[in-house]
């Protein structure tokens, strides 16, 4: 089996559809995105009609689900109001849809237990960053009993086993060079191959 895991969206359409053509060539693939969709809100709608319709899977960052809250108070800060301004260009249904992800979500595929989560498996306040120590991850093992944690909201990306487990940090989708960065792993292969993939956008 395939699966394909986009990084911190951040409203970059063009990346991700660079992202998914690239990677249509893979055949059948589990698509996974661990929050961090919205940008400028300027693209914000079309990005959630993008999404509902693409099969992948999603959680919510701390932008969406400001979003999906309404909670817009003004000691927010700047994410409140960049919350606030995503939302105003959205429809019920729409909303809705983001108000139905949560932060982390469990899925059962090709025999495999799957978590795919924002900020950590055991909370969204904890961010799973690349140096993270091997004794933290094992705690998250130790917690709930998965074969991949996808953990979105870190800076930089990552893949690591520990304790049989793999964990990644997807990172962001694009990274300023007019590329698009996806990570591939094939459990068909033993070991499972873990392959960090440009995808050019434009």
């Amino acid at each position: 089996m395939k699966i394909v895991v986009f990084g911190a969206l951040e409203g970059n359409m063009d990346a991700m559809d660079a992202a998914v053509r690239a990677t249509s060539g893979l055949g059948p693939a589990l698509l996974l995105q661990a929050g961090g969709l919205f940008g400028a809100p300027e693209t914000a709608s079309a990005l959630a009609d993008r999404l509902r319709t693409s099969g992948m899977l999603c959680v919510q960052g701390p932008v969406e689900r400001l979003v999906a809250g309404r909670r817009f108070t003004a000691k927010g800060g700047d994410m409140a109001a960049r919350a606030a301004a995503v939302h105003a260009t959205l429809n019920t249904a729409q909303v809705e849809w983001l108000n139905a992800l949560r932060w982390k979500r469990r899925c059962d595929a090709g025999g495999l237990g799957i978590v795919l989560c924002h900020g950590s498996v055991t909370t969204r306040n904890e961010v799973l960053e690349a140096g993270a120590p091997e004794p933290r991850l094992r705690r998250q093992r130790e917690a709930e009993a998965f074969d991949l944690a996808v953990c979105g909201g870190g800076a930089e990306p990552y893949a690591r086993f520990v304790d049989g487990a793999l964990f990644i940090g997807p990172g962001r989708l694009a990274d300023g060079d007019g590329s698009a960065w996806v990570t591939v792993v094939d459990t068909g292969r033993s070991p499972w191959q873990v392959e960090r993939t440009a995808c050019k956008i434009g």
